[in-house]
């Protein structure tokens, strides 16, 4: 297996200026990683960046990772979000992206077994689409609110790949979202593993009832499980590290570290 990080976790730093999105490519290269995953780069001249970093630091695009609204109740806003969809899918193929991760929206609008139903409608409209691009398209288990009643829960992920019955969609394991949804994800991928084409590696802790993201392998979450579950149904691809610490620079690329130093050292002992 190999090992990728998510351009996420230093969000805050692109928002103020402080980074870019194509310094964070070359960062994961210089701490040894396989791989990075980049969530939506449209702005002027970033993705020309970013393609110059990826070229430059022989990284691979694990995942490449945007929203539409697909499941509005407006036929103009999903038409819209189609055309979106469309060029989102485009700019993964130009960045040489093996994956898109897709997330769908708006949630919380309705009834969520409606809205569950129409996100499988859109991911079967959406894959035969990816699928001639040539990207293998992905969704996650959520933890927010308004997603884990959509598809936050195992039950949901299953009638989800199921339903849209495509070899070109699969979900992307989210190890502390299962926590945050109330469910054990040591039981959760022995349920889902023969669906699984891509893994979030996130670690959480309880506090006062809600769960706080730390470092992978200081939390609650057993990955050692995990990685035996997935290396005994044959499982190579990516495991992404979902860590995004509070604070400035230093404290986000030290928790990058410890996570990658953490997954190292059980990847090697498994």
């Amino acid at each position: 297996m190999k090992i990728s990080a998510m351009s996420i976790a230093f969000r805050s730093l692109y928002r103020e200026g402080e980074m870019q999105v194509s310094d964070f490519v070359r960062y994961c290269a210089r701490i040894g990683l396989d791989g990075v995953e980049i969530t939506r780069v449209d702005e002027e001249g970033v993705e020309e960046e970013v393609e110059e970093a990826l070229k430059e630091t022989g990284l691979t695009l694990a995942s490449y990772n945007f929203g539409v609204g697909l499941l509005s109740s407006d036929e103009g806003e999903r038409a819209h979000a189609w055309e979106e969809f469309k060029k989102g899918i485009r700019r993964a193929k130009a960045l040489g992206a093996r994956s898109v991760m897709l997330f769908p929206g708006p949630l919380g609008q309705g009834d969520p077994d409606e809205e569950r139903m129409r996100l499988i409608e859109a991911c079967r409209k959406c894959s035969e689409y990816a699928s001639e691009e040539g990207i293998q398209l992905t969704m996650e288990n959520v933890g927010s609110p308004k997603g884990i009643q959509v598809h936050g829960r195992v039950e949901h992920m299953s009638e989800i790949v199921r339903g849209v019955n495509s070899p070109n969609f699969g979900l992307a394991f989210d190890t502390g979202n299962f926590v945050m949804a109330g469910e054990d994800p040591v039981e959760a991928i022995g349920k889902l593993v023969p669906f699984v084409v891509h893994v979030h590696l996130k670690d959480v802790v309880r506090n006062c009832g809600r769960c706080k993201e730390v470092a992978v392998g200081e939390g609650v979450v057993d990955f050692r499980a995990i990685f035996r579950e997935l290396k005994s149904h044959g499982y190579e691809s990516f495991l992404s590290l979902e860590c995004s610490a509070p604070g400035d620079r230093t404290a986000k690329e030290r928790m990058v570290e410890l996570s990658v130093r953490n997954v190292k050292g059980m990847l090697a002992t498994e």
